[in-house]
Parts: structure tokens; C-alpha cells; sequence
């Protein structure tokens, strides 16, 4: 949805940045304004709260800020107008009175997802508490499986852990006995990772509940003032937006139908990594490169840097196949655009040996792609024709994903 703002409300406050929405208290949903700040006072004084009042008060401002891709915006002007727009719902009407106490209860989350729903494609929501009870998730139910539109939200911090043994609502909507099918399908939890790619230790999990990870540092975000706030204590909060900034780039670059935005983001990740250093299967870190990359081949590789450190990136072009259009990964086991549209390969063990997975196109009668693992001997090397116009020469050895163009036009 593409948001405007009026002219007379440039006042330099964090919706002049975001976009515009409204709170709860407003019943003209055509309202634009601050819809992070107080309505009753037009100048609060923030800058003398504490900063944890202060924090709190911002944690909707820097959730926004993280979905609209305030980061990359900053890191790539030109790239600004081909990231999803954003509106915002401001829920709890407390966050401006340093002595309140913050929550929200059913009615106003279920008006929340009612004006969410219909104005985006995307819906994340993150909350620092929560009032709202079983009519929210029946409101969800009733809506959300009947369209293309998706939900978004946190793994929650700390409690209770294991999202799988101890279902918690909202996030219990992702399995499908705890709803249904439709919703579940529509419905990402998202936990925190570290820049080590691993769970933080703050972040739910649950191999069934959690099946993707995103950063959980605000990097780039503004608080409510529209001062930085990337030294924020990260949390499952801001992991959330950042996914449900993926899935808005997903949808914008023509990735529409459900399925195909779920397969897809999954394959477009790192990989998350257990204590042991072992890779966990079928789990994955949001890589916004491999997102974006949906008309471009990507390809990430472990590079020495000069100081001896190994380092993980991923690169963006066309990938040089052979004349039937395929590329050998491993010996043995080659693979084309055609049928798969991405491969990860595992850490090569004591023998040399990976664990490759190969995630293909083909739908089965479910309309479920399936992803077969392969053993892997790497040999040989990949050319990608880079997007900066040079030609890249990465042993197989050093690559563990490659991911094709999903648009073969």
C-alpha cells in the first residue's frame, strides 16, 4: 500500500519518516498523523524521560522503522522506491504517560489487524505486553486463510522457551492443529539470530513453530524522536519487521501467490547454526540479498578476508551453466533453473563430504515443494557474471548455497 502524509504535519517527528496511520482512539481511519506520539499533547517532553520510559515509548517507532527498511534506505537512496511502503498502528495509548502502565486488551488488537488487514499485504505486529485474548486469534482465523495476505510475528523473548512443547497465542496460529491449514500457512514466526548465526539466547524457538530467524538488533531504526536507535536492546520484536520487510520486497518484485513466498524466503536465508556449530536442518537466517535477488542467480560463498578471518557473503549476477543450462555442484550431481531454484550445501565433514539439499520447483498434489538431500563431493568451480559488471570465479570447495532466479523470463 502506497501511504501519504499531509503537508501541514512535516514536523520532523518519526511518522515523517515511516509513513502515516492512526491509533486506536481515532474513528476517522482516514486520519494522518503522529501516530507514534501523544494526541493530547502535540510537543511531549521525551527527551527528558528516562531512558527506559524512553525506550518503551519507542519500541512501536523502532518496530516501523525496521519494516520499512530504514537502514537499507540510508545505505542506498535510489533503492528507497523499490521497498514496500509502509502504515503503522499505533495500539497502546499509554506509551506517551511516563506513569502508565502499558497493554492493550482484545477489542483493541482485533481493531488493530481489521485496519491492518485492510489497508497491507504484509501484517507484522510486535508488542512489549499483551491483553488480547482468544478473539484475536479467532479474528485472525477468520480472515486471514481466505487470501493472499500474510502475518508476521515474533518468537517472543525467554518465556516459555520451546514454542513447540508450550504453544503460546499468537504464534501458536503457525501450527496447524492450534487453527488451521490456510491461517497457518499464512502465518511466520520469527526468531532472533545473532551476526554469528546463531539462536540468540534472549529468542523462543521450536523447530516446527520457528522455522525462520532475522536479526533482532534494530539496525538503522529511529525511537520516537527520530534519533537512531540502533543500540536498542535487540529482541524478537525487531526480528518480526525485518521479515515482514522481506516478504513486502517478495510481493513487490511480483512473488504473490502464498506458497511461493514461503518457499522462497526459506530459501532465501544463512544458515543457522546450533552450540555445536552444526548447521540446524531446515532452518534458516533471513538473508535480504538472496531476497531481493529474484530475477538475478545468487551464490554464498566463504571468503578469507586478508587478516585470516572466513567470512560469509553473497553475491548477485547470472551464473555461467552449461550448454543444457545446468551447473555442476558436486560429483556427480549437477543442477539447472529449470527444476530447482536453490541448492545449500552443508559444512564439508572430515571426509570431504557435505550434506547438500537441493530445493525443487515441482509441486506435489499438497502444493508442497518438496527439498531432496544429495551427498556431496565438490569439485570444480562456478563463474556468476556479477551485477557490478565482473566475473567471479568461486571454487565449489567455498560455496554452500546457490540460489536460481525464481522469474525464468
Amino acid at each position: 500500500m502506497e501511504t501519504t502524509r499531509p503537508a501541514y504535519d512535516l514536523n520532523d517527528y518519526v511518522d515523517d519518516a515511516l509513513g502515516a496511520g492512526i491509533t486506536t482512539e481515532d474513528d476517522d481511519a482516514r486520519r494522518q498523523g503522529d501516530v507514534s506520539l501523544c494526541t493530547s499533547d502535540p510537543n511531549p517532553p521525551f527527551a527528558a524521560w528516562s531512558p527506559d520510559l524512553r525506550a518503551l515509548a519507542s519500541h512501536g517507532s523502532v518496530v516501523a522503522s525496521v519494516a520499512a527498511g530504514l537502514r537499507l534506505r540510508a545505505l542506498s537512496p535510489e533503492a528507497g522506491r523499490l521497498l514496500p511502503a509502509v502504515t503503522f498502528f499505533r495500539l497502546v495509548q499509554s506509551a506517551c504517560d511516563p506513569g502508565a502502565a502499558l497493554g492493550f486488551d482484545d477489542a483493541e488488537a482485533i481493531k488493530a489487524f481489521d485496519y491492518l488487514y485492510r489497508r497491507a499485504d504484509v501484517i507484522s505486529i510486535s508488542s512489549t505486553s499483551s491483553s488480547s485474548g482468544d478473539g484475536f486469534n479467532q479474528a485472525v482465523r477468520a480472515t486471514l486463510g481466505n487470501g493472499g495476505k500474510m502475518l508476521v510475528l515474533p518468537a517472543g523473548n525467554d518465556t516459555p522457551g520451546d514454542l513447540d512443547a508450550d504453544s503460546v497465542c499468537p504464534a501458536c496460529l503457525a501450527l496447524p492443529e492450534n487453527g488451521d491449514l490456510q491461517t497457518a500457512n499464512r502465518t511466520l514466526v520469527i526468531g532472533a539470530a545473532t551476526r554469528a548465526l546463531r539462536r540468540a539466547s534472549y529468542s523462543n524457538f521450536g523447530a516446527r513453530t520457528v522455522l525462520l530467524y532475522a536479526p533482532g538488533e534494530p539496525a538503522g531504526a529511529l525511537d520516537i524522536l527520530g534519533e537512531d536507535a540502533s543500540a536498542a536492546s535487540p529482541a524478537t520484536s525487531y526480528s518480526a519487521p525485518y521479515a515482514a520487510l522481506a516478504v513486502g520486497i517478495l510481493k513487490s518484485l511480483g512473488i504473490s501467490d502464498v506458497a511461493d513466498v514461503r518457499d522462497r524466503l526459506r530459501a532465501s536465508t544463512w544458515p543457522l547454526f546450533d552450540a555445536a556449530g552444526n548447521p540446524e536442518d531446515g532452518l534458516g537466517v533471513i538473508d535480504l540479498a538472496k531476497v531481493a535477488a529474484v530475477r538475478r542467480d545468487a551464490v554464498e560463498v566463504i571468503e578469507t578476508q586478508d587478516d585470516g578471518a572466513a567470512v560469509r557473503r553473497t553475491y548477485v549476477g547470472r551464473l555461467e551453466t552449461d550448454a543444457s543450462g545446468r551447473v555442476t555442484v558436486c560429483s556427480g550431481f549437477s543442477f539447472g533453473e529449470a527444476g530447482t531454484y536453490a541448492i545449500r550445501l552443508g559444512e564439508p565433514g572430515a571426509d570431504g563430504l557435505s550434506r547438500g539439499r537441493a530445493f525443487l520447483r515441482s509441486l506435489d498434489k499438497n502444493k508442497h515443494r518438496r527439498s531432496v538431500p544429495f551427498p556431496c563431493q565438490p569439485e570444480g568451480s562456478v563463474t556468476l557474471h556479477t551485477l557490478g559488471g565482473d566475473d567471479r570465479v568461486f571454487q565449489m570447495a567455498h560455496v554452500r548455497a546457490i540460489q536460481f532466479r525464481w522469474f525464468r523470463d
